[in-house]
């Protein structure tokens, strides 16, 4: 999903995009194997439990993290400028595109996320706007304070016992 973060999408390119993930999915996964030589392909709910998220989610998810970035870069950034430039003059006939910042927050909004401006500004609260769901295909990490106690033995030397992460 190279700069995905940069796209603006319709429903229409939502849904093919989610057509498209799960056409590649059932050819690398393979059917379900039913009874002896008999098989089926694998139906959407069973995709949806083998990866978790759809690429839709992982595409906002990646949006609202570059906006924090971009946000975090401050007022006289050349990216954040053209992030909050009007252009002046007259706009073409029709339904003007959907602009990629209205899209954001509206993901955002969705997601109940308020103030954004403010919370993008720290990394801390930021991250906790985009860290909604996180993917059954990875592993939940516990991480524990690394903690050192020094004991010091006959030698005078120290010693230090150390929790390390613990993945299940």
């Amino acid at each position: 999903m190279y700069s995905a973060e940069t796209m603006t999408m319709t429903q229409r390119d939502e849904e093919e995009l989610r057509i498209l993930e799960r056409k590649i999915l059932r050819t690398i996964l393979g059917p379900v194997k039913v009874a002896h030589d008999e098989y089926r392909i694998r139906m959407n709910h069973e995709l949806k439990q083998e990866i978790g998220e759809d690429i839709v989610q992982r595409i906002k998810k990646q949006r609202i993290k570059w906006l924090g970035h971009v946000w975090r870069a401050g007022e006289e950034a050349h990216i954040r400028t053209l992030m909050t430039w009007r252009p002046s003059g007259l706009r073409r006939r029709g339904r003007p595109r959907s602009k990629w910042m209205e899209e954001v927050t509206r993901d955002l909004e969705e997601k109940g996320v308020r103030n954004w401006q403010r919370k993008a500004m720290d990394r801390r609260l930021w991250r906790k706007c985009w860290l909604w769901q996180t993917p059954s295909v990875f592993p939940s990490i516990l991480v524990y304070k690394e903690m050192r106690e020094p004991q010091q033995n006959r030698n005078k030397r120290v010693k230090g016992t150390l929790q390390r992460a613990i993945i299940i």
